[in-house]
């Protein structure tokens, strides 16, 4: 029976691969583990470390900001619901129902109105500074209706 070496390995070997490969290479990149060089592909990092990051960072290697998606995705998500919350809570106080779909994004005000809540991020390459962009942000006054 043919088995593939890196089945075989422990993570601490799997790491320890790719901190060999970091210090050949000077990085880690998903691009690096795709030529053969003896470290396992994507799917068995995923696996064994959850994400491929994950095993970089184990590595000693931390990518730049902008590379760290899933960080951010969930960073996103719970500005997104602080928001919804925020609405919902200003839309009741004032007698109204508010309802958010978390999945679709999109909160319904009173059954007749809605909106679609999102963030939007830039990248300032040179400082290494994450900034917070407002796109399309606008200030809705909400009052009852008498």
């Amino acid at each position: 029976m043919l088995t593939l070496p890196y089945l075989r390995r422990t993570n601490q070997e799997i790491i320890d691969k790719l901190i060999s490969l970091r210090r050949r290479e000077g990085t880690l990149s998903q691009k690096l583990i795709l030529v053969p060089n003896g470290v396992p592909c994507e799917a068995t990092l995923r696996r064994r470390f959850s994400s491929v990051n994950a095993a970089f960072k184990l590595a000693g290697y931390e990518h730049k900001p902008r590379f760290l998606i899933l960080e951010h995705k969930a960073k996103r998500k719970a500005i997104v619901l602080a928001a919804a919350a925020e609405i919902i809570e200003r839309v009741e106080r004032m007698g109204g129902l508010a309802v958010f779909d978390d999945q679709a994004h999109l909160l319904t005000i009173n059954g007749r109105f809605t909106v679609s809540i999102g963030t939007g991020w830039a990248h300032a390459e040179g400082n290494d500074k994450q900034k917070r962009c407002m796109f399309g942000q606008t200030d809705i006054p909400l009052q009852a209706s008498a």
